[in-house]
């Protein structure tokens, strides 16, 4: 089955991270269907076409995660003073070094600013025509891989005087965030979140020797309804967990359910199971909630990607769990592969996480590629499905986490 023109969507999100590892927001990548650069098609252009995208369709998904979005502009569309119709205090206005500064610009930076607009300054010169953007900016962005580690520190020092705030971009490891963090510096983009440092041999802790049992019994086919609210029930704070979500506005039922027998009538076995999962590892883990945001979105992703393939409601259910014990690593700190043998998972999804063999195995192994090309900021649009299918499993964790953080 083909991709529509209606599913063709024409940008990239990447995280913008704070420097304690919480999503701050994300910078909107110019994505052409012929995976040409903003540079190849034109600035003016590449502009227009992320303004259209943002203002027509992405804007409410915007407005649902509520965080901030950096967006590169063409010079021509700063001078013209066509106020973005968005939120000014979710908007930062990016300017990079191929912008010629002179009084026009600054005169509208100015007029942009009064309208609440913010302003980043990325990849420019530190030269003396900058700096009047320098002190009406809020951001500075330093490609890191352009400069090294003494000549940004030196630079930060210079204008220390500045009330402005440093973004570290292309952060490709956990030193280069330690150096730049010790620093001083507040945000960070790069690909150092997806590779968590591993902890190897660590004890299973009490709550992960239950998280075994729970997974045992969840992911059993012949397990029946007693058994599963059995299990369940043995931890009352598991049955709280999940009384709270199912009674929460992410399904807004007509009525207050009491029981886990009520859920089951109400959302069926199969959801019920899903969220006991979801709520068993992260009992089971002392992650940071991006490392849940990143495990939660990949394994979402697997299961929207599956419902696209039209492979079965029970499949896509798997592939749900397939994509979390992917994640084994960074949310327990055990690897994926010691873990599944303490669980008793069929050949089917062993294969698929092992060795990346069958339907879950290739979807599991797609979604795992587009993951590192997000956080890279790269080009994933080759396949719209899973395109879509990330897009959605974005949205669904950023709602999920803060119905969580309610709780």
């Amino acid at each position: 089955m083909s991709e529509s023109e209606g599913d063709l969507i024409l940008l990239a999100a990447q995280p913008i991270y704070r420097y304690d590892m919480s999503l701050f927001g994300s910078e909107l990548l110019y994505r052409d269907p012929d995976s040409k650069s903003a540079l190849e098609v034109g600035e003016v252009f590449a502009t227009s076409e992320v303004v259209l995208n943002l203002c027509s369709s992405v804007s409410t998904q915007m407005e649902k995660l509520n965080r901030p979005v950096f967006i590169n502009i063409s010079k021509d569309f700063l001078l013209s003073e066509t106020f973005l119709p968005l939120n000014p205090d979710l908007v930062f206005i990016e300017l990079v070094e191929r912008i010629e500064v002179d009084a026009a610009v600054v005169r509208s930076v100015k007029a942009w600013k009064r309208k609440g607009f913010h302003f980043a300054l990325d990849d420019f010169e530190f030269d003396e025509s900058w700096q009047p953007l320098l002190e009406l900016a809020e951001v500075i962005k330093i490609d890191i891989m352009e400069q090294d580690v003494e000549q940004v520190r030196a630079l930060k020092q210079q204008y220390s005087y500045l009330d402005t705030k440093w973004l570290a971009e292309k952060v490709e490891n956990d030193e280069e965030f330690q150096t730049y963090k010790a620093m001083g510096f507040e945000y960070f983009q790069g690909y150092f979140l997806a590779r968590p440092k591993l902890i190897h041999g660590k004890k299973i802790r009490p709550e992960q020797g239950n998280l075994v049992q729970v997974l045992k019994i969840l992911n059993d086919e012949s397990a029946d309804i007693d058994s599963i609210t059995d299990v369940v029930s043995r931890s009352p704070k598991l049955s709280m967990q999940l009384l709270r979500i199912i009674n929460s506005s992410l399904y807004s039922l007509n009525k207050q359910v009491n029981s886990l027998q009520e859920a089951i009538v109400y959302l069926g076995l199969e959801t019920l199971k899903y969220w006991a999962i979801l709520f068993s590892f992260m009992s089971a883990s002392d992650s940071p909630v991006e490392v849940f945001r990143l495990a939660m979105t990949r394994a979402k992703t697997c299961e929207f990607y599956c419902a696209s393939l039209n492979l079965s409601k029970a499949t896509a259910g798997k592939a749900f769990l397939i994509g979390l014990l992917s994640a084994t690593d960074i949310l327990l700190g055990i690897k994926t592969r010691e873990f599944i043998n303490m669980i008793d998972l069929s050949e089917e999804m062993s294969s698929a996480l092992t060795r990346m063999e069958g339907d879950l195995g290739k979807v599991l192994k797609h979604v795992l590629i587009t993951e590192q090309q997000v956080l890279k900021g790269e080009d994933f649009k080759s396949n719209m499905r899973l395109t879509v299918a990330f897009n959605q499993a974005f949205l669904w964790t950023e709602e999920v986490i803060r119905e969580m953080e309610r709780l």
